[in-house]
C-alpha cells in the first residue's frame, strides 16, 4: 500500500507538474503568437517603407528626367530665340536697306518730269482741302460766337453787365466751347 500511496503522491506531483508545464506551455504559445503578430507587423511596416522608399526613388528619377528634359527644352528655346533675334536683326537691315531704296526711287521719279507735275497737282487739291477746312472751321467758330452772345442776351439786358458783387448760383452757356459760366447776380461770364 505504501506503493501505491508514493505512487499516488507521484501521479499527483506529475500531474500537478503537466498542469503547470501545460500553462507554461499554454503562455509560450501565446507569447509566441503575440511575437509573431509582433514581427509580421513590424514586416509590413519594413514593407511599406521599403515600398514607400522605392516610389520616393521612382519619383526623384522622374523628376530628375522632367528636370533635365526642362533644361534641354530651355535650351532649344534660347537656341531659337537666338535665332529669332538674328533674324529681327537681318529683318531691321532689310527695313533700312529697304528704306534707302524707296527714298533713291522717290528721288529718281522726282527727277521725272510727268512725275513732278502729279505730285505738284496733288499737293494743290491737298492744300486746297486743307484752305476749305479751315475756312469751314473759321465759319463755325462765328456761329458759335453769335449763338453764345444771343444766349447771354436772353438771360439778362446788357446793362446789368456792370459791377458783379454776389456770388449768388450760375448757369452754364451750353453753346459755346470752352464753356462760359454766367453769374446769375451780374450775368456777367465767367471762364
Amino acid at each position: 500500500m505504501r506503493r501505491k500511496r508514493k505512487h499516488e503522491e507521484f501521479r499527483r506531483s506529475e500531474a500537478e507538474k503537466n498542469s503547470i508545464s501545460k500553462k507554461l506551455h499554454r503562455m509560450d504559445a501565446d507569447m509566441r503568437q503575440q511575437e509573431q503578430e509582433r514581427d509580421a507587423a513590424a514586416h509590413a511596416e519594413l514593407r511599406k517603407i521599403d515600398i514607400y522608399r522605392e516610389e520616393e526613388k521612382e519619383r526623384d528619377r522622374i523628376s530628375h528626367t522632367s528636370r533635365r528634359e526642362n533644361e534641354t527644352y530651355r535650351e532649344v528655346e534660347k537656341e531659337r530665340n537666338r535665332v529669332e533675334h538674328v533674324s529681327r536683326r537681318e529683318n531691321e537691315s532689310y527695313r533700312e536697306v529697304e528704306k534707302e531704296r524707296d527714298r533713291v526711287e522717290h528721288a529718281s521719279r522726282r527727277e521725272n518730269e510727268t512725275y513732278r507735275e502729279v505730285e505738284k497737282e496733288r499737293d494743290r487739291v491737298e492744300h486746297a482741302s486743307r484752305r476749305e477746312n479751315e475756312s469751314y472751321r473759321e465759319v463755325e467758330k462765328e456761329r458759335n460766337r453769335v449763338e453764345h452772345d444771343a444766349f447771354l442776351g436772353e438771360i439778362a439786358p446788357s446793362s446789368q453787365w456792370d459791377g458783379c458783387v454776389t456770388s449768388t448760383p450760375q448757369k452754364r452757356c451750353p453753346i459755346s466751347t470752352p464753356t462760359y459760366i454766367i453769374c446769375a447776380s451780374c450775368f456777367r461770364s465767367h471762364k
